[in-house]
């Protein structure tokens, strides 16, 4: 099945795993006292999670499933609800994890399991949490990249195009294998010249420590009217 990417501006983001049951219930920021509140439930499924950040005081990111709640005290944590039980695993910083009146500290490298009744039972991470970590971490540290324009197969007639996108305001950005700064919002553009027919636009953003997001897209130049060529398939079957 396939994962869900949520995206947020100051670099957090979350993967939801296939047949996963998340709802959003509070996302809330106050301009004033600079306090994040974040709320989802998760009643059945996988959740994974990376902060880029420490929250402010007063702050807190929570998901709920129906027997505990996964609070965040670091950065990068797993969660997953199923058949009326969860777990959590920890791969950098701590989750306090709560259920009714009990409570625990999570670590980097640790994992518990909280059933439907009774305690919080911690332990070292399991080898199939250490599997998705490993299949799923790039793709959930990777920064944020969408090309605006122009959309990948466009047709121009003039020997150049602006490419507009948008990424997170500290990565940096490469169009065509020119250096472009994303702006305080995160938004870049670069204009870059093209050759006769198609031409192939890499675009890369590096957030500096390793996690790198890539699109590619194709642009056709020609005069007014041309088509671009299209491939073309043969089907050839051997006589009996």
């Amino acid at each position: 099945g396939s994962w869900v990417r949520l995206h947020w501006a100051d670099g957090t983001t979350m993967r939801i795993g296939p047949n996963s049951r998340v709802v959003v219930k509070k996302c809330r920021f106050n301009t004033s006292s600079k306090k994040e509140e974040s709320l989802f439930s998760l009643t059945a499924g996988m959740v994974l999670t990376s902060l880029r950040k420490s929250l402010p005081r007063g702050s807190f990111f929570e998901i709920e499933t129906p027997v505990a709640v996964a609070g965040v005290r670091g950065t990068q944590f797993m969660v997953r609800s199923f058949g009326g039980a969860c777990s959590v695993s920890v791969r950098e910083g701590a989750v306090e994890v709560r259920s009714g009146r009990r409570k625990a500290q999570v670590l980097q490298g640790e994992g518990a399991d909280i059933p439907l009744r009774g305690e919080i039972r911690k332990r070292p991470m399991s080898g199939e949490e250490r599997r998705v970590w490993d299949e799923e971490l790039q793709d959930l540290l990777a920064p944020h990249l969408r090309v605006l324009r122009p959309s990948d197969g466009a047709v121009v007639s003039v020997p150049h195009v602006e490419v507009v996108g948008v990424t997170d305001r500290f990565a940096v950005v490469e169009v065509g294998g020119r250096r472009v700064r994303p702006d305080r919002r995160g938004r870049f553009r670069a204009l870059v010249r093209l050759k006769r027919g198609c031409n192939t636009i890499r675009v890369v953003a590096d957030d500096g420590a390793g996690h790198r997001a890539i699109k590619v897209i194709t642009v056709h130049f020609g005069p007014p009217g041309e088509e671009p060529p299209r491939a073309r398939f043969t089907s050839r079957s051997s006589p009996p």
